[in-house]
């Protein structure tokens, strides 16, 4: 009954990291105490990473914060690429605009 209104949408860093599947080992670590119990959290995987269907995983690329780290990995990246789009994903819809307007249908749910 003392709830906040206002919910802590939480993002889980990455990219492509998704935090759903992580979140009761999370709870129970040290992460755990900063979960407050006066308002709402709303847990999510974003497009394609972690729960979220479909899942664009593209394996084991070579990539660091930089980006992909040689032309095969490039090359690789591109290969998984065209088998997403292959297989019928709208590779334009997963994108920040796109995760932004997710957050916002959440935050208005």
């Amino acid at each position: 009954a003392a709830k906040q209104p206002d919910p802590v949408i939480f993002l889980p860093g990455g990219p492509g990291a998704g935090i759903v599947e992580r979140l009761p080992a999370l709870l129970r670590s040290p992460f755990g105490e900063l979960v407050g119990t006066d308002r709402d959290w709303i847990f999510f995987d974003p497009r394609g990473v972690g729960l979220a269907t479909p899942r664009l995983d593209c394996g084991s690329l070579q990539l660091t914060d930089a980006g992909l780290v040689s032309d095969g990995a490039v090359e690789a990246a591109k290969a998984c690429l065209r088998r997403h789009a292959a297989a019928g994903v709208d590779l334009g819809r997963y994108n920040a605009e796109t995760i932004a307007a997710d957050v916002t249908a959440l935050r208005r749910a």
